[in-house]
């Protein structure tokens, strides 16, 4: 990835994405390259979508690895930074970052400072590990693979909370995720 000043074209930091030790059964033929990323509302984190299925947030200006979590059973193709699609469950209103994958899937994952956030202490796994599993707020499947995926402005700016999937069908699925 390269970091650019695009007011005066000059490239300000890159770093590689490439990681070899990827264990996803998913990636047996392709390499594990990016197909979506976005950067967060503030532009510290950008949160990138890769081709085994993973999904990573990095520190906008080092590339320092913030979160990484295999989202999906095959590529991850889209991800959005969701500045007011909040999830209520999790101490007040936490800003979401949704992705999706060929496996079909819409993912909503709660983030705050840019990392992705693990589930609240009732849903964590009994016996020697009592950290939680990453897992998303909200699943939602997909009638199929999505192709593009836009979150809806209010005329404010602000979120609408409508998302719209484009998939391989021929038809837009609009989502409410309010």
């Amino acid at each position: 990835c390269v970091l650019w000043d695009v007011e005066v074209g000059k490239k300000l930091n890159s770093w590689s994405l490439l990681d070899t030790t990827s264990q996803n059964p998913a990636q047996v033929l392709n390499p594990r390259h990016v197909h979506a990323l976005c950067h967060s509302p503030e532009g510290t984190a950008v949160a990138i979508a890769l081709g085994d299925g993973t999904l990573e947030v990095r520190d906008t200006s080092s590339g320092a690895l913030l979160t990484s979590v295999e989202a999906h059973r095959c590529a991850a193709t889209q991800v959005h930074f969701a500045q007011s699609l909040h999830w209520v469950e999790h101490s007040g209103n936490v800003p979401c970052v949704l992705s999706m994958g060929n496996d079909c899937e819409l993912l909503m994952w709660a983030v705050e400072g840019g990392s992705l956030l693990r589930p609240p202490r009732s849903k964590r796994r009994k016996g020697k590990d009592s950290r939680p599993a990453m897992c998303p707020v909200l699943r939602v499947p997909l009638p199929c693979k999505p192709n593009g995926t836009t979150i809806v402005s209010a005329r404010n700016g602000t979120h609408s909370g409508v998302v719209c999937v484009a998939d391989t069908s021929d038809c837009v699925s609009v989502w409410g995720m309010r």
